[in-house]
Formats: structure tokens, C-alpha cells, sequence
């Protein structure tokens, strides 16, 4: 088991596990956790309970340059 030094979220694969998933829902994933950072979104932050429509909704949009 890896452990977390910094509160930045990881994907899969920078945590050194092999992801099980199409290559398509990976990049996606990758993605997600890309937007994350670059809206400074920490899971810390992140509401409980988890609400996914509030979570995607407050992600930067991709075209967007912070």
C-alpha cells in the first residue's frame, strides 16, 4: 500500500496500481483528477455526503485557462 505524503489527489497509476478499466474511462479519470488541481479542489473540501452533480459542476471547464 502507498502512502499519500501530499493532500494532491492521484490517479491510479501515479499510485502504482495498474488501472482495470478501459483506456477510455482512465484518461477520463485522469482528467478528472487534472481538473481537480487545477481548480484547487482538495477531498477535503469535498462535501459529505458526496454529491457527483455539485462535484462536476464546480469543475473548471477544460476550455477554460485559469
Amino acid at each position: 500500500m502507498h502512502e499519500r505524503s501530499d493532500a494532491h489527489p492521484q490517479t491510479l497509476r501515479e499510485a502504482g496500481i495498474t488501472p482495470f478499466m478501459s483506456e477510455a474511462s482512465a484518461r477520463l479519470q485522469d482528467s478528472v483528477v487534472g481538473a481537480m488541481e487545477a481548480g484547487g479542489i482538495d477531498y477535503g473540501t469535498l462535501s459529505t455526503p458526496f454529491d457527483w452533480r455539485a462535484f462536476f459542476d464546480g469543475l473548471p471547464d477544460p476550455g477554460e485557462n485559469s
